[in-house]
């Protein structure tokens, strides 16, 4: 268990599973992008943690020192995930989804390296909101090329907003746990410029958002759309959980990310 941790195998399974969600959700069968989803979340999770920054002891000693003991393992991880995403689309001869995985590579890496000249993660605020714009654009923009012709734009475009906001709503109310840790060390996230208190106002607003969002495709869709409202739900619950329940790290790493799992659970089993 602690390995699996350590290899964010977790997270990235369930960016995979949202992804296929989320195109379930329209209509589509989307697992041909599901390893495109999951060596990308294996890339950048592992990449992420590779490089070690002030706030990361403080924030999460725990994860810190699990990192360390397996970094060997997540750096040749990160990299056969990474080498696997970019032979993908060349054995397809997909040159669409080549461009889009290379500049989604450059993007999201900058996140946590300074390839751009500056990171991501130093830019005030936008740090708590370009992991949900590079997650949200990953699942709905690489296999539009393909499926186009088969979408109805009005329902693509309001799904993409729904997500928007669940996946920005989750990353926030993870950085409600970095708070301290992030102050310390200069990080401006949304939290640490506007408190805890506006923070948690802010997240129930983005789930209002997202309720309204989705609300006109509750009885569109071609797909079962009750997962929607569900895993609205769930982050309210979630969020409502906070301060009782977010000084444990298990809270944010089952309970936050379990939306992915539920949205998942509600939309492929089978027996749905």
């Amino acid at each position: 268990m602690e390995l699996l941790r350590a290899l964010n195998l977790f997270p990235a399974v369930g960016i995979m599973l949202f992804g296929v969600t989320l195109w379930r959700l329209l209509g589509i069968d989307a697992w041909h992008w599901a390893p495109y989803w999951l060596c990308g979340g294996l890339v950048v999770y592992n990449a992420d943690r590779l490089r070690h920054d002030s706030a990361d002891l403080h924030n999460n000693p725990a994860r810190y020192q699990r990192q360390a003991r397996y970094r060997l393992a997540s750096t040749a991880l990160a990299a056969g995930a990474g080498l696997a995403l970019l032979l993908l689309p060349i054995a397809e001869r997909d040159w669409a989804a080549l461009a889009m995985v290379l500049g989604g590579s450059l993007g999201s890496l900058s996140y946590t390296f300074p390839l751009l000249g500056r990171r991501i993660k130093e830019l005030p605020i936008f740090k708590s909101f370009f992991p949900p714009l590079a997650i949200a654009g990953a699942y709905m923009l690489l296999p539009l090329p393909a499926e186009s012709p088969r979408l109805a734009w009005g329902h693509w475009w309001l799904l993409s907003a729904w997500a928007l906001l669940v996946l920005s709503a989750n990353v926030i109310l993870c950085d409600l746990r970095d708070i301290t840790g992030d102050r310390a060390a200069g990080v401006v996230t949304v939290p640490v410029a506007c408190g805890i208190a506006r923070t948690r106002q802010l997240l129930w607003a983005m789930l209002g958002l997202a309720a309204l969002a989705a609300w006109p495709l509750l009885h569109h869709l071609p797909g079962p759309t009750w997962a929607i409202p569900a895993t609205t739900f769930y982050l309210a619950i979630v969020l409502a959980a906070q301060p009782r329940w977010g000084h444990h790290d298990t809270f944010y790493e089952l309970g936050a990310d379990g939306f992915l799992f539920l949205a998942a659970a509600l939309a492929l089993l089978p027996w749905w």
